[in-house]
């Protein structure tokens, strides 16, 4: 039934959000490490495929909400919920988290800068300011990515609930086909656009289609077609592809087929075993708390990982230091996010949703 909990969705929003994790953790003690700790090698994190890979769970998330939207909007099709109420919903489900977030990073940012003696970061400049309300910006180094790092990914969400509220506004009964032209035109329009510009780095990346995969999916499965693909084919396809496509960066111009196609198998495989298995209480857990674990990774653990590398170094004990470190970081940084999950997201979004309930009914009484 459209609408109706799949579990499977929950457990591959903890894979998602745990694998970027990961991607991350690893990232903190090799890559992106302190470079006068003078680390010795690693022992075990030697792969540059396996230190980047875990970044396809960015893919899975932009699957997983185009799959979502499509599935969830039997009632805005009809007309029972405005498409108005849709945007409030998805402004409820991320913005104030959000802006907490962001506002936490920046107020961290500019304090440590201030106790150095050093000038206010670029991030604190008024453009770049309107990444609280997903405008996207370039930052010092040229990348586009707003004032908290991981906000990228979350320009691109908010964009896709916009456009998906003009398909319901334009066509409705053909909600699919009107996303893939409004992508499809503003693709061709960001493309167009000057070499360098906010708006054709950001619209020019085909990595937009990953939700319009998800769309598709979400078609053929309320229609009960996508049952006839063998999950356990769509599973070793999508992993094959995954492993095969690795050593391929993960800000290339075509990602959306190198980590988007095997992302889509894996999707469908897990989407058609729902009935198969049961998930533990634990995973599903971990799925409802990604948003937060995702949000507030970064913000905790680089300083975490800095700091528990200066205590191996200096205690003599750097060799293995990086492994350790990454998966203390990760254990410890899931933590936080699913305690910041518990005792802050659910309860701010449960009073919005009860403060919003409470207007619709007082704007009712009142007709």
């Amino acid at each position: 039934m459209s609408g109706a909990p799949i579990p499977s969705l929950q457990a591959l929003r903890a894979f998602a959000a745990l694998a970027v994790v990961a991607h991350h953790a690893m990232r903190a003690v090799t890559i992106n490490a302190d470079p006068g700790l003078a680390l010795p090698d690693p022992l075990l994190l030697t792969s540059h495929a396996m230190i980047e890979i875990g970044a396809v769970g960015v893919d899975l998330f932009f699957i997983l909400s185009g799959f979502l939207m499509v599935y969830i909007s039997t009632p805005y099709v009809e007309g029972r919920r405005s498409i108005g109420n849709f945007v409030l919903q998805r402004a409820i489900r991320i913005w104030p988290m959000y802006i907490l977030a962001t506002g936490l990073y920046l107020g961290l940012s500019i304090a440590l800068r201030l106790s150095q003696g050093r000038e206010l970061p670029f991030d604190a400049s008024p453009l770049r300011l309107l990444s609280f309300v997903f405008v996207p910006s370039f930052n010092a180094a040229g990348d586009l990515q707003p004032v908290l790092g991981v906000g990228w990914t979350l320009n691109y969400e908010v964009f896709f609930y916009l456009v998906f509220a003009l398909a319901l506004a334009l066509a409705r009964k053909a909600l699919v086909a009107a996303i893939s032209a409004i992508l499809i035109g503003l693709f061709l329009v960001g493309t167009a656009l000057p070499e360098g510009s906010v708006p054709h780095a950001f619209l020019g990346n085909p990595i937009l289609f990953e939700f319009l995969f998800g769309a598709i999916i979400a078609r053929l499965f309320m229609s009960g077609r996508l049952a006839m693909v063998p999950p356990a084919a769509a599973l070793l396809g999508g992993l094959v592809l995954l492993a095969a496509f690795a050593w391929l960066p993960n800000e290339g111009y075509l990602r959306v087929l190198y980590r988007g196609l095997p992302s889509l198998l894996i999707f469908i495989g897990v989407l058609n075993i729902d009935t198969r298995i049961t998930w533990p209480k634990w995973w599903i857990h971990v799925g409802d708390g990604s948003y937060s674990v995702y949000l507030f990774h970064l913000i905790f653990l680089y300083p975490l990982s800095g700091f528990l590398l200066r205590k191996f170094v200096a205690a003599g004990y750097a060799e293995g230091a990086a492994e350790v470190t990454a998966l203390v970081g990760f254990f410890v940084i899931t933590g936080i996010g699913l305690l910041i999950h518990r005792m802050i997201e659910k309860p701010v979004t449960v009073f919005l949703h009860s403060l919003t309930a409470r207007g619709k009914k007082t704007a009712q009484t009142a007709a």
